[in-house]
């Protein structure tokens, strides 16, 4: 089964322009939007959920879009389709020696997407680690509000923030973000499912 899907919902739409040429440190409306892809593990299926919910609301749907990789192969078929991606995983210590892997495995290939992304409890504790593999930032800590921040200074700026090891930033109340992809219930994986 593919799980890899251009997940419908606010942050979907793709009103770009096929060059995707735009005036670093700002917007370029007819840009292409920003595709971020999210990896889906073993153990991380909830919280791609949340996370997409979140950047969902977060993010101005003209500006990116989301998406949802289940293997290696997917990875391959959103860089093939998608100029200079962001690839974003969340995971535990249990998946990082396969995450290393897979990042070393990503930067070898003919297109390499432009960022790879890692946050969670591993990249948390051991975020220098994680950038020594090849990714480009670890996050550290609850990425509610960082991780929004982050994508948009990159879109922005059309480069990667100085910053590799992007601390927390303040949080709202908790129970103001969202539990999971409210717009994306209908599909899996983004919602949780209970049995």
């Amino acid at each position: 089964m593919a799980l890899i899907k251009d997940v419908p919902g606010k942050v979907n739409a793709d009103k770009g322009h096929p060059d995707g040429q735009g005036a670093a440190g700002q917007y370029n409306p007819l840009m292409r939007p920003l595709a971020v892809v999210f990896r889906w593990l073993r153990y991380n299926r909830y919280t791609v959920a949340a996370l997409l919910g979140l950047l969902d609301e977060a993010l101005d749907a003209t500006r990116f879009s989301l998406s949802v990789a289940g293997s290696r192969q997917e990875l391959l078929s959103v860089l093939a389709r998608n100029d200079a991606p962001v690839v974003a995983y969340s995971f535990t210590s249990l998946e990082a020696p396969a995450v290393a892997r897979e990042i070393r495995w990503l930067r070898r290939q003919p297109r390499p997407p432009a960022a790879i992304l890692c946050g969670g409890p591993h990249p948390s504790a051991r975020p220098e680690e994680i950038l020594a593999w090849g990714a480009d930032a670890a996050f550290v800590g609850e990425a509610e509000e960082s991780l929004p921040a982050f994508l948009r200074e990159f879109a922005d700026a059309e480069r990667l923030p100085a910053e590799h090891v992007i601390q927390p930033l303040p949080l709202r109340h908790f129970d103001e973000y969202p539990p999971f992809a409210a717009l994306r219930a209908a599909e899996k994986p983004t919602a949780p499912v209970k049995v």
